[in-house]
This record gives C-alpha cells, sequence and structure tokens, in this order.
C-alpha cells in the first residue's frame, strides 16, 4: 500500500483539539498514613516512584537549609557513603534525582520494575537515615558558593533575582537568593534538625508506569518506615506589595542587556487566572506570540523574548523576559509597552485567538501523554491542594475566553504603571 504524499506547500487544516482525557490516578495508603496514588500506564515494564516533603523553603526561615537537606538526602548514612549509594542505584540500571521548591521537597526514582525490590530500599534507608556527612557539606557549601559566583555575572540571573525580590521582597520564599555569607554559615547540626522535622513524614507518593499490584504492594512495604503530613497548609500569600519602580543596573563590560518586566498576581483559583493565560500566550507565551512577531522578527532586537504567568501558594506574577543590545534597551522597552497597550485598545482577532486556544488546547493534551507526564501534571494541582478537575475546568475556560474578556483584562491588570523594571547590563 503506497502512502499519500502530503502537500508541504499548504499549511495543514486547523481541527478543534480532541476531548481531553484525564486518568483519576488510584489511591492507596501506607500504614504510616502517606497516601499512596498510582498512575498506571506504558507499554515498558518501567515506573517512576515521587516521595513528595512538606520541606520546601516555606518551611524553612532561614530560606537555607531546605535546598541544601535536599541536595544531600542521598548523600551518605551511617551505613553507605554518598559513593555506595550511587552505585548501588547505577547497578540496577535506575536513576535518582532530588528536587526543591518553596512548597515542597521531592525525591523521584525511575526503575525497571524487575529491580524495584533492590532499589527502593536504598533510597528508603538513604532518606531515613541520612547523615549529612561533613565531607559532603563541606562539598556542597564550595559548589554552590562557587555557582553563585558563576551566576551573579550573568545578566539574566541577576535580573531574574532582582525582579524577585522586589515583587516578593528578600524574606520571601519566592524573593530570597542565598548568598556566600548564608552558604558560609550552614551548620550540619542545623541541616540535620531540619531533617529531622521535614524529610520523616511523607505528603505523598506518586507512582506511574506499567506497575501491577505486586509492585505496588512491594513498593508501599518498603516505605511503611515513613509517617505522613498534611498537604494542607496556608497560603504563604505576598503581603509585599510596594509601588513599582525603575530597577538599573549598569554594567560597562556586559555584551547584552537583560530586560524583566513583572507585576503581582494571582495563584490557579483566581477567576481571572485561566483568561490571563491566554491573554499572556498572545502576548508572549509562545513563539507566534506578539511581542516575539515584534521584537525578534520585525525589530531584531533580540533572539527571542517571552512571558508567562507564575502561579505560586496563594499567589503569583507575571513577567517578560529578553536579553537585547545595549543600544536597543530603549527602543525594545518602548516596543513591549505598545504590544502591551495595543491588547489594552484593541480587541482580539478570532482568528489570532483561535489560533492560540489550539496551542494551548494541544499543549494541555501534551502533558497527559504518557503515565510519567500525567504524573506531573496531577503533582502540580495536588500539591496546590486541587486535584484533577482542575484541568477540565482550564479546557473550559480556555474556549469560552472572548475577545471581549481579554481586552477588559488587559485594562485592569496590564497597565504601564504596574509594571515592575529590570534593566542589567
Amino acid at each position: 500500500m503506497q502512502m499519500e504524499t502530503p502537500d508541504r506547500t499548504r499549511e495543514p487544516r486547523v481541527r478543534p483539539a480532541p476531548e481531553l482525557r484525564i486518568q483519576e490516578p488510584l489511591v492507596e495508603s501506607l500504614s504510616g498514613g502517606a497516601p499512596l496514588y498510582v498512575i498506571p500506564g506504558g507499554q515498558q515494564e518501567v515506573c517512576r516512584v515521587e516521595l513528595l516533603f512538606r520541606a520546601g523553603t516555606r518551611e524553612d526561615p532561614n530560606r537555607l537549609l531546605a535546598p541544601a537537606v535536599s541536595a544531600l538526602l542521598l548523600n551518605g548514612t551511617a551505613q553507605r557513603t554518598a559513593e555506595q549509594i550511587a552505585e548501588r542505584i547505577e547497578f540496577f540500571g535506575a536513576s535518582a534525582d532530588c528536587d526543591s521548591s518553596a512548597e515542597y521537597a521531592a525525591v523521584s526514582v525511575v526503575c525497571l520494575n524487575k529491580f524495584l525490590g533492590e532499589v527502593v530500599p536504598v533510597i528508603a534507608e538513604a532518606i531515613l537515615g541520612a547523615s549529612i556527612p561533613e565531607r559532603e557539606l563541606e562539598l556542597y557549601i564550595t559548589q554552590s558558593m562557587q555557582r553563585q559566583r558563576v551566576q551573579n555575572k550573568k545578566v539574566g540571573y541577576v535580573s531574574r533575582k532582582l525582579l524577585h525580590r522586589a515583587l516578593f521582597g528578600n524574606d520571601s520564599p519566592y524573593g530570597h537568593y542565598q548568598s556566600e555569607e548564608e552558604y558560609a554559615a550552614l551548620d550540619r547540626r542545623m541541616l540535620a534538625g531540619f531533617h529531622k522535622g521535614n524529610c520523616r513524614n511523607l505528603a505523598g507518593i506518586i507512582v506511574s508506569g506499567k506497575v501491577a499490584d505486586s509492585e505496588i504492594e512491594l513498593i508501599s512495604r518498603h516505605l511503611d518506615g515513613f509517617g505522613s503530613v498534611s498537604t494542607e497548609s496556608v497560603a504563604a500569600g505576598n503581603g509585599h506589595r510596594p509601588q513599582p519602580e525603575k530597577i538599573r543596573r549598569e554594567w560597562p563590560d556586559a555584551m547584552q542587556t537583560s530586560l524583566r518586566l513583572g507585576l503581582p498576581l494571582f495563584d490557579r483559583r483566581h477567576p481571572d487566572f485561566i483568561p490571563m493565560k491566554v491573554l499572556n500566550c498572545i502576548l508572549g507565551g509562545y513563539f507566534g506570540s506578539r511581542l516575539m512577531s515584534n521584537i525578534r522578527e520585525d525589530k531584531g532586537y533580540s533572539y527571542g523574548i517571552g512571558s508567562a504567568v507564575v502561579p505560586l501558594s496563594g499567589t503569583g506574577f507575571m513577567y517578560i523576559s529578553t536579553e537585547v543590545n545595549k543600544q536597543s534597551r530603549e527602543d525594545a522597552l518602548n516596543e513591549i509597552y505598545a504590544e502591551i497597550q495595543e491588547l489594552t485598545d484593541t480587541r482580539v482577532g478570532h482568528e489570532e485567538l483561535d489560533l492560540v486556544r489550539n496551542y494551548m488546547a494541544g499543549m494541555l493534551q501534551r502533558g497527559f501523554d504518557g503515565p510519567f507526564a500525567a504524573a506531573s501534571a496531577f503533582r502540580n494541582v495536588m500539591l496546590s491542594g486541587m486535584d484533577l478537575s482542575y484541568y477540565r475546568d482550564f479546557m473550559r475556560g480556555l474556549m469560552d475566553a472572548t475577545p471581549g474578556k481579554l481586552q477588559e483584562l488587559a485594562g485592569q491588570y496590564l497597565q504601564k504603571e504596574s509594571f515592575w523594571e529590570v534593566s542589567v547590563g
């Protein structure tokens, strides 16, 4: 049978997005009370196990212990060194990763099903018995300080840091960036105390992949040493709301100038969140956006520019980011504000809105392509105290967004005087 060759000279026809199909996770419980969510799927005998802890920087008044403990969770116990733990995991072809955010810390393990009985006990032992060896802590401090020195020479990093501090304040988990002095002051006893209080109780476990009841029983048995902690917590919010300013840092030797504009917004629960995501996508949320078409394609001021609406716990923000030639800074800013003003002055056309709707619907569908992606999508809403109905509501809100509503939101939120403006370079 001969396949028909597609006509590459014509754009493919735009079709409505298919119905969003979401598989609800199966829910079990460990004997210690922690919920275990199972998202089955896939064809290969492999799975991912994610252990979630209430051990983010929100739980850490110092804003420094949480990322340090997360980085050192698998770096040694009284019985095994960091090298022995890593070698044991790698021997079975598995991988383990530790991550932390403002809200949570997570340990993620990807493993062939047949080796779960070998790998999961090692992970559980490493976390519960983490001894935070002095040698590993010293290495972490040295590497972190060196990384900080390198990052502080990058205009993009410094502009992001300045914007986050301006929006949330230096004491906030969302606005605090560690200094070399803070790293140097890290003490093993402080880290051990944070570990004891925050890394022995699970907020949840998410297992995804082609797993059978026998694998679930095995995982549950080896993780029974953990207690449980609720995912519910008081939203961080953002009481830090000073008047927006222009922040300039001149770097004579910099080749580029990093521009970041930002303003405070709200979290996923706000009724304007979904239409604001649509409005942002039109402005700078994808490669065909207005900012990209103007700043990159038409004016050639930058290789790339983008914007995003970021939900946090009880708060959120919007930002626009690009890097331009120094001589083009003011022209680029003028064009950015002109595009924002255009959204206020003129309604978005139906053709452009349909294009963005289909793009966003496709990206949402892609977020459930496979069990690992579906598990990540579930984790995002679960840690926000929501469930998977959020994504169905998002799809409906996406299709219900109208040109009139978007123009109204642009006038309400995207005023020039509402933006913090950061320039570094």
